[in-house]
Formats: structure tokens, C-alpha cells, sequence
């Protein structure tokens, strides 16, 4: 039976999702006459509880989405502090997000239904136009922009409902914290091309991205992602989209320039607003023989993934349950369960809710011959300091002796003195070595590994990591060799420079020994 943590006014009831930044639990806010609600709630990880930066933006994050109020974005309720964690409480969505649909599907050697795609897609441009057009109780524009539109974060919820989420990293005219010059956020695989270029963005920046979500699901391929990162942003520089059609025959051919109006390279050939995206959907839906809604998706969703679904039904009557017990005294915060190495700041916290979570305490680090440093504001990584100091030699027994006689003159006092003043130098000297090493070493560097299929295995430097999808390790700076393996798949190979203090991200996309059929 799970234990209740009590957490403010809140009991955690399941941690259902941890990042490098933060984690996502389940938890439920109780009040008078047994009146309860169950949400999710986000809160930041001790070892970047100094990174002003990133808590700028989980602030923003939070003032952002408070303000909107959508039938398919996640409702926020309530920004707080307790003791010196911030967190956000928001909608609790039980569900899946598009990636673990997208990925259901290949590992089935089958497409997304055509309409469910559509359908979906079709919600996200409805609360993304909502987002754009929003304005303040003034009435003016909030230019709010996502920027970070994703498989990853839209979630389908068991009963048929599309929501949208994270807007941790959205542009808009009243944020507290700015990108800087020259720093990409997001995700380089659904980045627009004049995202990529550091060019002003409006709200078709987000179309680009929620098009090319459209034409993975349709066609059940990646659209952008190469072999690293570069030669991701180089593809999404060149552009060269084919057809959807080329890769599933099953793609109605009216269905086609929807899809290809919304990947146009040139903004006054896209979409200019969500709602012209999401109502062209909407018509090639009413188009086709059935008409596809909130039941068909959910009937869907609990088909597809009906083992997850029973687990999910069976924690909420095992909670019920243990309801009635006393809440326990909170815990302290965590850091991101062990996966090989230290985990830090990766890609945004923002792994799906329903992800499965490791609950065991951290181990000690694989390198953990690194020492603790101070990283770079822009790489915000924070980590905590070493729990124990430098390990003292073992004592060696000593036979039994007699008594040393004692120095002709010396006062019994001062061999204890002299003993205790040897003991005081050496742990002086000790931790005075122990600071000089720790302040001429170079900072560590953050690697992200996403894999797709989930289930793939990942090597760096030729030692398998302990773990699951998204890998955050931390790794002295340097080249590192990365292998992403998976049973029926080719072997993904990269070489990664990692800057001292600096993040590096790796999307691999693993191909398939055969191809989908209809290609």
C-alpha cells in the first residue's frame, strides 16, 4: 500500500515523472467535509535551488498559464513555496502523451489512425490559437508564443480529452526572464526555421511545429532528426519534406496540403493563425465516412494501452485505501533517481506524466571522482556538495605492548597535546587539498540522451546506463562516444564534445531492420 507524504496542504500520493530540473507528482489537495481533488504537482529539485534563472522561468511558467483557461490546455491552480522548493500545481491528466502513442504504434508495425491524428492536432491548434490571441485585463496582447510544441508535451487522457502543456519555456511580452542571443530553447527536431535562425517568432513558429507533430504521426517516420544534433538543425534548415503520402498510401491526398501548408518554409505561405490550421482538420474529418470524437479516442486510448490503464485504475483504489492512513512527515527533496551518473538539468523537465519513475534512493555517481563545482549560470546546473569528506585509511591493529616510557621531564599532558595538535594539522591539511582540488577542477557538463524506441539501451564511453528515456548524465567535459541499442534496430553511433560546464542533447532515432508496412 503506498505511503501519504504530507506536503503543505497537499499529500503526495505517487511520483509519476522526475527530470533534471524537476519532478511531477501525483498528489491530492484535501479540505473540509472530505472534499478532495486530485492534481499534479511540479516542484524544483534541491540541486538548483540556487539557479535563479530556471526558477525566473518556473515562475513565468506558472504567471503564464494561470492565465489560461482552455478546455485542452492544463488548467494551473496554485505557484508556492514551501520551505525553499517552489512549486506549481496543476490539472492531473491520467493518460499518455503523443510520443508513447507515436511509439505504441511503430513497436506495433502499425500508423496512428488517420482521423485520431487529425483529431488531436486539431484540439492543440484550437488552445494554441487560444494562447496566442490572449490578452491582459487591459486588453493588451500577451503575445504569448509556446516554443516548445512536442509529442512530449500533449497529453491524451483515457477518457478522450487532448491537452496541451508546459509552457515553461513560452516567449511572451510580460516574462520575467529573457532567452539570451545566441541560446536555442526547445526541442531542435520541432524548431521552426526562423527559431533556428534567432529570428523574431509570432504564433506560426508554433504552427511549423504542431505541423511537423502531424506528419510524424501520419507517417510514422521522424521528420527532421538525423544523427546529432547538428545535422538535425541542418535538416530542419534544408527542408526537404516530402510528400506524407511517400511513407503511408493510406494518407488521404486531400489530407496533403494541409499538412504541407503548415510545414511551408516562407510565413506567408503557412498558417498565419492556429485556428486556420485546426479548422482545415476539421473539415477533412467531416469529410470522411465516421465522424471521430472524444469516445472514439478513448476508446482507443484504453485499447492500446489497456494494461497501463488497469495499473492506473488499481493505484487509485490502492490510494483511496491508504487515504484513511495518517500522512507521513514530509520527506527532503530528492535528487532524480540514479541513472548511472548524476542527473542535472537536461531537456525540460518535461518528460510525460505517467512515465514510469524510479522511487529507490539515489546511489553514488559512477564518476563519482568528480568534484562538486559551481556551473555556469547558462548551463543552470547546480550540484549539491559531496555528503561525507575524503575517506580516512583503515585503522591497523596494533599487538599488545607495554606502556612507552615517558620522556624524562615531559609532563603527561603534553603527548595528548602533541597527538591532538598532529590529528588537527592533518585533517587542516586534508581539507585545505580537498578545497584547492575542488576549485582548480573543471565543471562538469550535462548529456541528454532521448531515445526512441523507449525501451532502447544507452552506452556512453562503452559502460551501459542504468535507467529509462530521457538519460540526463553528468560527464567530465570532453568527447564521449554514445550508442543508443535496441533488439530489431540499427545501433545508433555519436561522438559528443561535451563543454566544461555546458549541455549537450542527443535525440536518437532508431531505424527499424524492416519497414513499416504501406511504405
Amino acid at each position: 500500500m503506498p505511503q501519504i507524504v504530507r506536503f503543505g496542504k497537499y499529500d503526495l500520493l505517487e511520483r509519476v515523472n522526475v527530470g533534471g530540473m524537476a519532478e511531477v507528482w501525483k498528489a491530492r489537495l484535501r479540505g473540509v467535509e472530505g472534499f478532495e481533488k486530485i492534481i499534479a504537482l511540479k516542484r524544483i529539485l534541491p540541486n538548483i535551488a540556487e539557479d535563479t534563472e530556471f526558477i525566473t522561468m518556473f515562475i513565468d511558467e506558472a504567471k503564464i498559464t494561470v492565465q489560461l483557461t482552455h478546455a485542452n490546455i492544463a488548467q494551473t491552480h496554485d505557484l508556492g513555496k514551501i520551505d525553499d522548493s517552489y512549486f506549481i500545481a496543476m490539472e492531473y491528466v491520467p493518460g499518455r502523451d503523443l510520443r508513447g502513442i507515436f511509439d505504441r504504434a511503430r513497436k506495433r508495425k502499425q500508423h496512428v489512425p488517420v482521423p485520431l491524428a487529425c483529431y488531436c492536432i486539431s484540439k492543440v491548434a484550437d488552445a494554441l490559437d487560444y494562447a496566442h490571441r490572449k490578452k491582459d485585463p487591459q486588453g493588451r496582447d500577451l503575445n504569448i508564443v509556446h516554443r516548445d510544441i512536442s509529442p512530449q508535451n500533449v497529453l491524451v487522457s483515457y477518457d478522450g480529452e487532448v491537452k496541451l502543456i508546459d509552457f515553461g519555456i513560452a516567449k511572451a511580452a510580460s516574462k520575467a526572464s529573457q532567452t539570451q542571443a545566441g541560446i536555442l530553447k526547445g526541442k531542435f527536431a520541432y524548431m521552426s526555421p526562423e527559431q533556428i535562425r534567432g529570428a523574431p517568432l509570432d504564433g506560426r513558429s508554433d504552427v511549423f511545429a504542431l505541423g511537423t507533430v502531424l506528419y510524424e504521426l501520419l507517417t510514422g517516420e521522424r521528420l527532421f532528426v538525423g544523427e546529432s544534433d547538428f545535422s538535425t538543425l541542418e535538416n530542419v534548415r534544408n527542408m526537404q519534406i516530402l510528400p506524407p503520402s511517400t511513407y503511408n498510401n493510406r494518407i488521404p491526398r486531400e489530407l496533403e496540403p494541409v499538412v504541407m501548408k503548415s510545414l511551408a518554409r516562407d510565413l506567408n505561405q503557412r498558417y498565419r493563425w492556429a485556428s486556420e490550421f485546426g479548422a482545415d482538420l476539421q473539415r477533412f474529418l467531416l469529410t470522411q465516412q465516421s465522424v471521430f470524437g472524444p469516445n472514439d479516442l478513448a476508446a482507443y486510448m484504453r485499447s492500446t494501452f489497456s494494461e497501463e490503464w488497469n495499473k492506473e485504475k488499481a493505484k487509485a483504489a490502492e490510494l483511496a485505501t491508504a487515504a484513511a492512513a495518517p500522512a507521513a512527515e514530509p520527506p527532503p527533496l530528492s535528487p532524480p533517481p540514479h541513472t548511472g551518473r548524476a542527473m542535472t538539468p537536461g531537456v525540460p523537465w518535461e518528460s510525460p506524466v505517467g512515465s514510469p519513475a524510479a522511487t529507490t534512493p539515489p546511489r553514488i555517481p559512477g564518476r563519482s571522482s568528480l568534484p562538486p563545482t559551481s556551473p555556469s549560470a547558462a548551463a543552470g546546473i547546480p550540484l549539491a556538495p559531496p555528503a561525507r569528506g575524503p575517506a580516512l585509511s583503515p585503522r591497523v591493529p596494533v599487538p599488545p605492548a607495554r606502556a612507552p616510557e615517558r620522556a624524562s621531564g615531559a609532563p603527561p599532558w603534553l603527548g595528548s597535546l602533541l597527538a591532538g595538535a598532529g590529528g588537527a594539522l592533518v585533517v587542516a591539511l586534508g581539507v585545505g587539498a580537498f578545497l584547492l582540488f575542488r576549485s582548480s577542477a573543471p565543471p562538469p557538463g550535462v548529456l541528454v540522451v532521448n531515445a526512441t524506441p523507449v525501451q532502447a539501451e544507452v552506452y556512453v564511453d562503452g559502460a551501459r546506463e542504468p535507467g529509462s528515456v530521457p538519460f540526463t548524465l553528468t560527464l567530465p567535459p570532453g568527447d564521449h562516444d554514445v550508442e543508443v541499442r535496441a533488439s530489431g534496430f540499427a545501433t545508433f553511433r555519436n561522438r559528443v564534445q561535451l563543454p566544461a560546464g555546458g549541455q549537450r542533447i542527443v535525440d536518437a532515432e532508431l531505424h527499424a531492420a524492416q519497414a513499416l508496412p504501406g511504405h
